[in-house]
């Protein structure tokens, strides 16, 4: 089963898109500074982002992570360089 963490509540109809699908898990981490998020990243396949800040740090702590799904304008909040080496890694 493929993990999704969602940080900071999305939409409701994004949460049922999920919950219709077979073969996902997902977690909403309402706070983003959470010490516990970095275990969590370890498991994880994707992740989705809102305003919140995705550092290189928390980048290398998922091993799994294939995506990174950001919702709004821009990728200010994303350590890109740590994100293109990673997904090339998989390429």
């Amino acid at each position: 089963m493929r993990k999704i963490l969602i940080i900071k509540k999305i939409h409701n109809s994004g949460i049922q898109l999920l919950k219709e699908k077979n073969g996902y898990s997902y977690e909403i981490i309402e706070n983003p500074e959470d010490i516990s998020l970095k275990k969590k990243l370890k498991d994880c396949d994707a992740i989705s982002l809102r305003t919140s800040k995705f550092s290189k740090e928390l980048i290398d702590s998922s091993p799994k992570l294939k995506i990174i799904s950001r919702h709004g304008v821009g990728y200010d909040n994303i350590d890109l360089i740590t994100a293109k080496k990673k997904i090339l890694h998989y390429l």
